[in-house]
C-alpha cells in the first residue's frame, strides 16, 4: 500500500512509510500543469496537462522508465500503454475509493481520500494496488492527471 501526500502542487508518495516517488508540479493560470517525477535523484518522467474549458490535453514530454508508456486518447479520457495494459483512471464523485485506475474494465488500483479539506495538512491519498510489477506506472497513471490543490 502507498500513502501520497499532495501539497499546493508538490507530491510525496510513501511505500512503507520511505519516499519511493516525488512528483514536482507548476501549475499557471491558463490551466497548464508541468509535472517532473523522480525517483531518489533520477528524473523518470516529465509530463504536462492542460485544461482549457472543454479541452484537454495531456503529453509525456520525456521518460526514462523500465516500460516504455504511450499516451493515447479515447473519447473522454486517455489511456497510459504499459506492454499489453491499457491504463484509465475513473473518478467516483461522492464515494471512496475516489478514484480506481483500471486495465480494460478490471480494477487493478483504488484511490482512497484519507484527509481532504482546506487546512494547513495535505491531502493524503491510500493506494492499494494489485500487481507489483506495474505499481510505478499505475502510480503514474493517477499522478500525470490529478488535480492540483488551490491555494486558499
Amino acid at each position: 500500500m502507498f500513502e501520497i501526500h499532495q501539497y499546493t502542487d508538490d507530491i510525496e508518495v510513501y511505500k512503507n512509510h520511505v519516499l519511493y516517488l516525488k512528483v514536482s508540479r507548476k501549475f499557471n493560470l491558463l490551466g497548464k500543469l508541468s509535472s517532473v517525477f523522480r525517483k531518489g535523484d533520477i528524473v523518470i518522467l516529465e509530463s504536462t496537462y492542460d485544461v482549457f474549458l472543454f479541452r484537454k490535453s495531456l503529453s509525456i514530454k520525456h521518460q526514462n522508465l523500465a516500460k516504455n508508456i504511450n499516451l493515447l486518447k479515447s473519447r473522454y479520457n486517455y489511456i497510459l500503454q504499459v506492454e499489453d495494459k491499457n491504463l484509465i483512471l475513473k473518478r467516483h464523485y461522492f464515494k471512496n475509493p475516489l478514484y480506481t485506475v483500471e486495465d480494460d474494465s478490471k480494477i487493478v488500483s483504488e484511490i482512497s481520500t484519507k484527509i481532504n479539506g482546506l487546512t494547513d495538512t495535505p491531502i493524503i491519498y491510500t493506494f492499494d494496488v494489485s500487481d507489483d510489477e506495474f505499481e510505478l506506472y499505475y502510480l503514474i497513471r493517477f499522478l500525470i492527471e490529478v488535480p492540483p490543490v488551490m491555494d486558499v
